[in-house]
């Protein structure tokens, strides 16, 4: 997904750091990365719907997500549809 400099430079700032295999990367945020992916569920695209829809759920359950907490339900709806 593309995303102005603004956008950008604020997902960059919560990125954190993971190392697979000895090789070092910037990760986004598991908040930034639920947001993106409302945010093209949100577009309705028939090509894109099921896998983006299969991955918020994924990480909904891996991380355990709380979404009964008020600060995941404003993301989800700000982000997503109601």
């Amino acid at each position: 997904m593309i995303v102005n400099e603004e956008t950008f430079d604020r997902m960059d700032g919560a990125a954190g750091v993971v190392t697979l295999d000895g090789i070092s990367g910037r990760v986004v945020s598991l908040d930034h990365l639920l947001a993106l992916k409302l945010h093209v569920l949100r577009q309705a695209r028939p090509h894109r719907t099921g896998k983006d829809a299969q991955d918020v759920e994924e990480l909904v359950r891996r991380n355990r997500v709380p979404l009964d907490a008020d600060h995941y339900r404003t993301l989800f709806l700000r982000y997503g549809n109601p």
